[in-house]
């Protein structure tokens, strides 16, 4: 039985090395009643490398973190032509090795033989810690003489004989608050992890609210492998009042046989709403000029602006940079590389092209329990008065939202190494998105910065805008605050800045909707927040049906809150 060391469902795959052409050992512990508390034996080991980079490959068993080769107890040499790249290569080993009371490693040795690409500099590829496995992913090289371990798992898989392992199971993982408008159906994203040795074509399951069980329904679903994850969907219907429910999630059969393990269970809250909002997610970009990497996630943030105009709020966050912000540091330690995106601070995502405007396309798709609406003017030279408008679907005796708010800077440019952006595409066959990148050198100059969060203001949690907790459905808050610019050495020019409201749960810190808009000038007058007709439009699509952003030229149809459609030619 292969079992995966790494986390299927991860959004996120990381890569790590030293930058050199040297040796390396990596290892993962695998421990006594990892899957099972009768005798296991580790049986093989697959490996996935990310490069054509590497030769003299072994894989090995050792009861503890060799300090040499004659330490292991088995050791088998793989002959580089018979490796594929970006597929697992499969090991057997001669022997089954019996998993001792004090846990085994597994590992792999290779020599990295150049580095002329991101993967042989970094050749060592993981996902983050998942709670169903062990953090036991370390590594050693030439220069790195000691034994690290890592925060992570290892992107390998592990062969497994002996033991007694169930069958049929699955395991679903707690979910998210979601939200559904009152008389329909919300597809609920669900991790469901198969935790038994025969791989899942269907599971049956029941919901249960306020002690109310449902009838059993039956969902085809593919999971290939023991302890693999998928995420997948399943249907809620809204209740009858506009308010929080917590829901229970019952997977009661798998491949049509009794759900063999007792973890069985889901834990999840769904919000019913009177009407729907229009979304509009909010991406947080994490990059920086001396950052090699930062140029993808340059190119994805404005791709995702292409595809999808004023409909996202897009933001870069420049790190360890002279565009970093103070005003920024608390979300800034919660990136987890750079580049990085989180989206909505729901999702981490790896901020491709791709993975951006996928992840933007599902959050438009998605219903929110509020809108805000912003309005922001100069009152004096160096002072924004700005005015946000909420209004809630629901009831709710315990909310606790705030409001967060940043000042974006398009067209930013300067002079001298500080702006020089780093860039680890050149020379680099990396396709027409990076085209420019590839073709360019590797600290490229007069580059211009867009979507940079030059102040911030409560950007963590917001500031809360109600004396109470109690919301209800249908409510407005209306809140004034001001943000001043005075000394920002990044303000350029004051016509290229925009303002930015963030609605935020404060029970969890994530972005439920958001608004941005210009900046009047002084004297003009903030446009009447009581102004309600782009608010009530929830999707736009050109007459092949395909989403389009609010900039579409031709004919758009419009989609209303209220379920009517409209024609508009721009």
């Amino acid at each position: 039985m292969w079992w995966a060391n790494y986390d299927q469902s991860a959004t996120v795959r990381y890569i790590m090395g030293t930058d050199m052409a040297e040796h390396y050992d990596a290892a993962v512990f695998i421990p006594s009643g990892l899957l099972t508390q009768d005798e296991m034996t580790v049986d093989g080991f697959s490996f996935f490398p990310l490069t054509d980079s590497i030769d003299n490959v072994k894989v090995w068993v050792c009861p503890f973190l060799p300090a040499n080769n004659g330490d292991r107890v088995e050791t088998v040499s793989v002959d580089r032509s018979t490796i594929e790249k970006d597929v697992f290569n499969d090991v057997v080993f001669k022997k089954q090795h019996v998993v001792p009371v004090n846990g085994l490693y597994v590992g792999i040795s290779f020599d990295v033989v150049s580095v002329d690409d991101p993967y042989s500099r970094r050749p060592l590829s993981l996902t983050n810690t998942d709670a169903n496995r062990p953090n036991s992913f370390f590594y050693k090289t030439t220069s790195k003489r000691q034994w690290t371990n890592i925060e992570g798992n290892a992107y390998v898989k592990v062969l497994f004989g002996g033991g007694n392992f169930i069958k049929n199971a699955v395991t679903p993982k707690d979910f998210a608050t979601n939200y559904v408008v009152k008389g329909e159906s919300v597809s609920m994203p669900m991790i469901l992890r198969n935790m038994g040795v025969n791989d899942v074509s269907s599971i049956s399951y029941t919901i249960t609210t306020d002690g109310v069980t449902s009838e059993e329904y039956t969902k085809g679903i593919d999971i290939k492998g023991y302890q693999q994850a998928v995420e997948t969907t399943i249907d809620f219907p809204a209740d009858d009042e506009a308010k929080a429910y917590q829901k229970t999630l019952t997977i009661t059969k798998v491949n049509g046989q009794k759900n063999e393990t007792s973890a069985n269970k889901a834990e999840g809250q769904l919000i019913t709403v009177m009407q729907k909002f229009q979304p509009r997610p909010v991406v947080e970009l994490f990059i920086g000029t001396g950052y090699d990497y930062s140029p993808y996630g340059m190119v994805g943030l404005e791709k995702t602006q292409e595809k999808y105009g004023d409909e996202a709020v897009l933001i870069a966050v420049h790190c360890d940079d002279v565009m970093a912000i103070k005003d920024y540091i608390d979300i800034v330690d919660n990136a987890t590389s750079v580049p990085s995106s989180f989206l909505n601070r729901q999702y981490a995502i790896y901020p491709s092209p791709f993975n951006l405007q996928r992840y933007v396309g599902l959050a438009l798709d998605r219903t929110v329990p509020a809108k805000i609406r912003l309005a922001a003017e100069w009152i004096d030279d160096t002072t924004i008065k700005l005015d946000a408008a909420t209004t809630f679907g629901y009831t709710d005796n315990k909310a606790d939202y705030g409001i967060a708010y940043v000042l974006l800077a398009d067209g930013l440019k300067g002079t001298g190494e500080a702006w020089e952006q780093k860039n680890g595409y050149s020379g680099m066959s990396a396709g027409e998105d990076l085209k420019f990148w590839s073709e360019s050198s590797s600290s490229v100059a007069d580059i211009t910065y867009n979507h940079v969060a030059i102040a911030a203001k409560e950007i963590f949690s917001g500031e809360t805008f109600n004396n109470t907790s109690k919301i209800e459905a249908n409510q407005r808050f209306t809140t004034s605050t001001t943000m001043s610019i005075s000394g920002n050495t990044l303000v350029q020019d004051k016509s290229k800045l925009t303002a930015v409201a963030l609605l935020i749960d404060r029970s969890n810190n994530q972005i439920i909707n958001a608004s941005q808009t210009s900046i009047a000038a002084i004297g003009e007058g903030i446009e009447s927040l009581t102004t309600q007709e782009d608010e009530n439009v929830t999707a736009r699509y050109d007459m092949a049906g395909r989403r389009v952003s609010s900039n579409n030229k031709g004919i758009s149809i419009v989609k209303m809150a209220n379920g009517k459609s409209m024609k508009i030619v721009r």
